[in-house]
């Protein structure tokens, strides 16, 4: 514990403020300063698609919060536009929907121009032991957590290659890595 301290004591304190103030400049704004970009959070009405928002509008995006309920998607939209000083906006849109999705992007589209980022957050979460889930709860699962996300990737892809912009991804593990590996593991007969 001397040696430490004493370490510590030998460096001069110019030194340590100036290793402060580098660090300061190097803030998580500065490397990922998203200003001008619009991002679109699915299942934006509470928990994790709210958080992701409102790091994405620290950084400087316009939001567009979707889920299905309405009333919440605005509530969250205002709160981040007061907050963040970002344009939010909220759109309802159930992902299990295509023709609600192609409402939603066009909404979107319309009010924005573009989309820059994707990140397809809605699902569910079924707690029980797999024995326990009912045909039902399984399907549902998967249409809102595997179909939901791979309908909204698809309708924004598509709208972007129209466009001519890449449009930014990000597919969560139950979509595209779930498909991948069923389809990978599906060649060899094995289930997952």
């Amino acid at each position: 514990m001397a040696g430490t301290l004493s370490c510590l004591n030998a460096v001069p304190l110019p030194e340590i403020l100036a290793a402060m103030r580098m660090a300061q400049r190097y803030t998580m704004k500065n490397y990922f300063d998203l200003t001008g970009q619009v991002a679109v959070v699915t299942g934006c009405s509470t928990g994790l698609g709210v958080q992701m928002a409102r790091a994405l509008a620290n950084q400087g995006a316009a939001i567009v919060a979707l889920a299905r309920r309405q009333n919440k998607v605005e509530e969250v939209a205002a709160e981040i536009t007061k907050d963040f000083g970002v344009k939010a906006i909220g759109v309802p849109c159930d992902v299990t929907d295509t023709a609600r999705i192609d409402e939603a992007l066009d909404r979107i589209l319309a009010e924005f121009g573009r989309i820059d980022i994707l990140i397809n957050n809605a699902g569910t979460g079924a707690v029980a032991p797999a024995e326990q889930i009912t045909d039902e709860q399984f399907a549902h699962e998967f249409e809102i957590d595997l179909f939901g996300t791979f309908k909204m990737a698809r309708a924004a892809a598509a709208r972007a290659w129209a466009e001519q912009r890449k449009v930014k991804t990000e597919l969560r593990l139950k979509g595209a890595e779930v498909l991948r590996r069923m389809e990978a593991e599906g060649r060899k007969g094995i289930v997952l």
